[in-house]
């Protein structure tokens, strides 16, 4: 189903006013603590005040994503998760927020006072950020209908990393979809299940936008530094993959670059023959089970090769017109588990 772009632009205000009434009970802290007094006193003050500030915006941040979890999972699969109990443990951590101001009062220090409150108050940001894509996926580790996650960027301009990130689409499953965040960040991680998809969320377009973000950095840095393109480019494509983020595009290519993608003639003419193959076999179908275990076989065929958004798009209503026609729901699809990918139909 695809998901209003209100129900992310929503989320993502109701996440930036929880963070924006954390960042004001830390300047009505920072406002009565005697900045220039004994450094560790005042580090100590500040980082009781900020794993308290911190610790409850984290519990609200949480609350509000199971909220969004609930009504988007009630929406797609038609039914509710039900309650159980959070440990607020695996979405906030007091000990990293005490580290952090730690660290900030190196310009106590050095007498930047500016510099310190600005850093903390972008780390209240930060824990905010970070709790509601933590505590999301939290809630599907309570979920049986193993839901995937994207990042789904909304709101201000998107960071390269974050770009890089979200161009993948609902493919994370673990806090890997929640691990990245930096102060100001509006990207948001959402659940979906198959068929899922949010309105201007374009994983394609994502993906060549962080691409063009790497060729102008990379151009920028050859003409400072007197060297090629080219070079600097590897160079960025290193950093990202020491960052562990950068394993998935080892070859920063276009999908249309890629050794298996199809122009859409191609692409067209496969959609009809794995259309016909896929119809004749739900037809001879002895219930449901047997035709999703044919969408199954046929969709992995056509997901061997890369294809442009128009023609995943088409085959994509192919899917869903079957589903319908058979009576399958997405909440039948997520429980069914599929043959393994080895059995499958591979075209030749």
């Amino acid at each position: 189903m695809r998901l209003p772009r209100s129900v992310i632009d929503n989320y993502t205000a109701g996440v930036n006013g929880i963070s924006e009434q954390a960042r004001s009970a830390l300047a009505d802290v920072l406002s009565q603590t005697d900045l220039t007094g004994d450094v560790a006193e005042v580090r100590a003050t500040v980082s009781a005040a900020m794993q308290r500030i911190c610790g409850a915006s984290a519990d609200a941040a949480a609350e509000l994503s199971a909220s969004v979890y609930d009504g988007i999972r009630a929406v797609e699969l038609h039914e509710q998760l039900g309650n159980f109990a959070t440990d607020p443990s695996e979405y906030y951590e007091p000990d990293a927020t005490d580290g952090a101001v730690r660290a900030f009062a190196d310009d106590l220090v050095d007498g930047d006072y500016d510099a310190f409150a600005q850093k903390c108050a972008d780390r209240v940001d930060y824990e905010v950020k970070v709790a509601a894509g933590k505590a999301m996926v939290s809630r599907a580790k309570h979920d049986g209908s193993r839901p995937r996650f994207a990042r789904v960027p909304s709101g201000r301009e998107t960071c390269p990393f974050c770009l890089m990130l979200a161009s993948r689409g609902f493919v994370y499953r673990t806090e890997v979809a929640a691990s990245h965040a930096h102060a100001n960040c509006d990207c948001r991680i959402i659940p979906g299940w198959p068929g899922t998809s949010v309105a201007g969320y374009d994983p394609a377009a994502l993906y060549n936008e962080w691409l063009d973000s790497i060729d102008n950095k990379a151009a920028e840095r050859a003409e400072r530094n007197g060297t090629t393109v080219e070079q600097e480019r590897n160079h960025i494509m290193a950093a990202y993959a020491r960052s562990g983020g950068g394993r998935h595009y080892e070859r920063a290519i276009r999908p249309q670059d890629k050794p298996n993608f199809m122009d859409d003639e191609k692409s067209a003419a496969q959609r009809r023959v794995l259309a016909g193959k896929m119809n004749k076999e739900a037809k001879g179908a002895q219930d449901k089970y047997e035709v999703m275990r044919a969408i199954a076989k046929f969709d992995y065929a056509w997901k061997q090769h890369a294809h442009s958004v128009d023609e995943d798009n088409k085959w994509a209503k192919r899917v869903n017109r079957l589903m319908v026609e058979h009576g399958i729901t997405l909440g039948d699809f997520v429980q069914y588990n599929p043959a393994p990918a080895e059995f499958m139909y591979k075209p030749k």
